[in-house]
């Protein structure tokens, strides 16, 4: 349905349209996984445009109000232009010296004060992780972490080096990269797109079959990957371009490849089959949740230091635990 209460059939692009009927234009196939921000409308014969808005695009500093626009190293300079015409700020993954990104600020010209809390176009809030790594060991730390193997295929899509992949997830933009060399783009069956290593891809998948539409899928092994889940959402840099999360699990295997993955992408939901099935759960022997510095790590995503924080034993939690993971209990 329409604004204008108006019910539309979608189509796609190529299909013949009758001259009576109300009709949504689809100009890409969803396997694709494309940002469309606007579509055709075709209405009794009379061809308009419609806006289809995708969140997480501009946001608000909770605690100024200023609002930002998120930049990646090939639209910086056209970001900061943007941003100085609308009178607003934008935010920028800067590279450092040992290889790691750090969110920076950046307002009237002048870098400012990270915010720690942004909020999106819809006042959703979303704590900003400076390090992805170290908030994901102090979660591990405070709750335990799960043992989980992904169950759903991959399929290999068309790309290049410097294709920029959006991934969007229910219609909410999550995270945007820039494809480099010895990358590919892949999407699972839900619809999210994002990069990956190809030496990852043949590691830890292997070819199943090409669709009648000429695209490889592939179909991952038997790993089990350890997974910490936050209890806000979050904003982190991830490969590049911020990612922006809803109460995330994080993989924290490898410290140079640690990454989030959406609650209902990873456990499923009613529109869409699960993307990885548990098969452990540990969790610390001794609790230390409680503990104020914990609880501020897992409050606000801001790491101060890992060396205050003892590194606990976990034991395997028993079925019943285990099972009310797989029922998605928080």
């Amino acid at each position: 349905m329409g604004q204008d209460g108006a019910i539309y059939t979608r189509v796609l692009g190529k299909k013949r349209l009758s001259t009576k009927g109300n009709y949504i234009v689809t100009l890409q196939d969803k396997l694709m996984g494309n940002v469309i921000e606007t579509v055709t409308t075709i209405k009794n014969g009379h061809i308009g445009i419609e806006p289809i808005i995708v969140p997480n695009k501009v946001f608000m500093d909770a605690e100024t109000g200023i609002y930002y626009i998120l930049a990646r190293e090939d639209n910086k300079k056209e970001i900061k232009q943007l941003s100085a015409k609308a009178g607003c700020g934008y935010l920028y993954p800067a590279k450092q010296p040992n290889g790691k990104f750090l969110p920076v600020a950046y307002f009237k010209g002048k870098e400012v004060k990270m915010p720690r809390v942004l909020l999106n176009e819809c006042g959703i809030p979303f704590h900003v992780v400076d390090d992805l790594v170290a908030y994901g060991a102090v979660c591990d730390r405070a709750k335990g972490h799960l043992k989980a193997q992904k169950i759903a295929c991959v399929y290999l899509l068309p790309s290049k080096p410097g294709d920029v992949i959006a991934t969007v997830v229910n219609g909410v933009q999550e995270h945007t990269t820039v494809i480099e060399n010895g990358e590919v783009k892949v999407q699972n069956p839900g619809g999210e797109s994002y990069k990956m290593k190809e030496k990852k891809l043949r590691k830890s998948y292997e070819y199943a079959e090409t669709t009648a539409e000429g695209y490889e899928l592939w179909k991952p092994k038997n790993e089990l990957k350890t997974w910490v889940k936050s209890e806000v959402n979050i904003i982190c840099i991830l490969w590049g371009g911020f990612e922006v999360l809803v109460t995330p699990l994080i993989c924290i295997d490898d410290p140079d490849d640690t990454y989030g993955c959406n609650y209902q992408v990873f456990y499923g939901s009613d529109t869409m089959e699960p993307t990885y099935q548990v098969r452990q759960v540990f969790l610390p022997v001794n609790a230390i949740t409680l503990q104020p510095e914990i609880r501020s790590v897992l409050e606000d995503g801001h790491v101060r230091s890992l060396e205050s924080i003892p590194k606990p034993d976990y034991v395997e939690a028993p079925d019943l635990i285990l099972l009310s993971s797989l029922l998605r209990s928080a």
